[in-house]
């Protein structure tokens, strides 16, 4: 469903943006503002519940004419809100799944020890409630930060439109094992295909300060 008509207070409190893919939501982006990102789009809508996954609304482009108002205005004013109302949050994949190891393995599929050996260079970058946190990989600022943290490049993985995970170069994985990775718990693990992203895989190079498709 897509929003006819905005108030002056809807864009200033519920307008943030979610990150999605392109080419699987083509028809959606024919009619609504966005912005080209790689393979994605960045796309902005009215938010209606926080807590409540997929609870938004898409704008119709022609408020943006009834708003005399152009596209990248627009796309900045989303922005900013959804940076100023969700802010940002980083932390270790390992830490996240240590307290569930006993549910997630057993001993018959001996994997106890090799959770946190492929999850100790992981890290989870989303938001301070833990939707739409893909957005983050358009935030030049905090792509630099955490390139900065590394002190290399970074390999981007394209988790869901909630959250992204970020390792450094050669840290424990080659591309081709990733990028099946990729693919298989897209196909097979995502709880919802409203929250499928990429199948690709993708990287930051530090000294370009720019990501690209893997």
């Amino acid at each position: 469903m897509q929003k006819n008509n905005l108030t002056t207070g809807e864009i200033f409190e519920s307008l943030i943006t979610v990150l999605i893919n392109y080419d699987r939501n083509k028809d959606v982006l024919q009619k609504t503002p966005h912005r080209r990102f790689l393979d994605l789009a960045l796309v902005p809508v009215l938010i209606k519940d926080i807590d409540i996954e997929n609870s938004y609304e898409f704008i119709d482009s022609n408020c943006l004419e009834d708003m005399d108002m152009s596209i990248d205005l627009f796309m900045d004013i989303a922005y900013f809100n959804y940076r100023r109302k969700m802010g940002t949050r980083m932390f270790s994949l390992f830490d996240y799944i240590k307290p569930f190891e006993d549910e997630l393995c057993s001993e018959s599929l001996d994997c106890v020890d090799y959770i946190p050996d492929i999850s100790k260079g992981l890290y989870v970058v989303s938001n301070k409630y833990l939707m739409y946190g893909a957005a983050a990989m358009c935030n030049d600022e905090l792509l630099g930060l955490i390139g900065r943290y590394f002190k290399t490049d970074y390999y981007i993985i394209p988790s869901s439109i909630n959250e992204i995970l970020v390792f450094p170069k050669d840290a424990f994985i080659n591309e081709d094992d990733c990028k099946e990775m990729i693919r298989t718990v897209n196909s097979f693990a995502l709880g919802s295909p409203d929250q499928y992203l990429s199948d690709n895989l993708y990287k930051y190079v530090l000294s370009d300060k720019k990501i690209y498709i893997a």
